[in-house]
C-alpha cells in the first residue's frame, strides 16, 4: 500500500513501483527493448519522464543507469 500522507511520498512511492516493474519486464525478455547506442538498451518508466539503460553480458543483465530523460539524459554514457 502506497503512503498516502504526502504527495511526494506518493511520488516517490509510485516511481519505485515502476522501476521494480520495469527491471522485472527487462529480466524477462531483455531483447525485448530497442538497441540505442551499440550493445546498450533502453526501457522507458512508465509515467516518467525516465528511462533505465542495460545491456546484455553473457547471461548478465547490467544496469547502466536509471536517468531523466530531459536533464542531462546522457551522463551514463561513460560507464559503458
Amino acid at each position: 500500500m502506497p503512503p498516502r500522507t504526502t504527495n511526494r511520498g506518493f511520488r516517490v512511492w509510485a516511481m519505485h513501483s515502476w522501476t521494480r516493474s520495469a527491471v522485472a519486464d527487462i529480466a524477462e525478455n531483455p531483447q525485448r527493448w530497442p538497441v540505442i547506442q551499440s550493445d546498450i538498451r533502453r526501457r522507458l518508466i512508465h509515467r516518467f519522464p525516465y528511462a533505465l539503460f542495460y545491456r546484455v553480458d553473457h547471461d548478465e543483465i547490467v544496469v547502466l543507469a536509471i536517468a531523466h530523460l530531459h536533464r542531462r539524459p546522457v551522463y551514463w554514457i561513460g560507464r559503458a
